[in-house]
């Protein structure tokens, strides 16, 4: 994560390098992200949990943790992410997300239809899937693409691009 936040996402560029034209790719953080994690009874937590808290922190996500069931390394996760990490039911969550708008809800397990139809009904980008180790997959769950275009010409006269100079 730490090669391609270094490499790709944390800094504006322009990979096309049209003459008489700016493309800057950039990449922005989405607003919040909910990670839910089916939280069964274990010594460690599951190791996609750690992988999605690990980007979210990188990008400087606002991100929080829901647990279907308790766990004995629920507190200690909370202060090493320093999260809020709450367990819940997912009607509980359901009902949770059902005030909340435009974030991420990151699913690490399967979901019932109710926090589905919850999610949709909040306008919640939903990710499902396993969390990947590799961080150019990873991260670009957690983050927005821009992509910002200029004409660096006018009638044909070629003009400076001051971010370029």
């Amino acid at each position: 994560q730490a090669q391609a936040w270094a490499t790709e996402f944390s800094r504006d560029h322009d990979p096309s390098r049209i003459h008489g034209e700016s493309n800057c790719f950039r990449y922005r953080a989405r607003p919040w992200t909910l990670v839910r994690c089916p939280g069964r009874h274990q010594e460690r937590p599951p190791v996609d949990l750690l992988l999605a808290l690990f980007a979210c922190r990188r990008v400087g996500a606002t991100c929080e943790a829901s647990l279907a069931n308790d766990v004995p390394w629920r507190a200690a996760l909370a202060e090493w992410a320093g999260i809020t990490v709450t367990v819940e039911s997912d009607a509980a969550l359901a009902e949770r997300l059902s005030g909340r708008r435009d974030g991420t809800l990151r699913l690490l397990g399967d979901a019932e239809p109710e926090t589905l139809a919850a999610a949709r009904r909040a306008n919640l980008s939903v990710l499902d899937g396993p969390a990947y180790a590799n961080g150019r997959l990873e991260l670009t769950r957690y983050l927005r693409e821009q992509a910002i275009s200029r004409t660096m010409h006018r009638y044909g006269n070629l003009q400076s691009d001051p971010e370029r100079s």
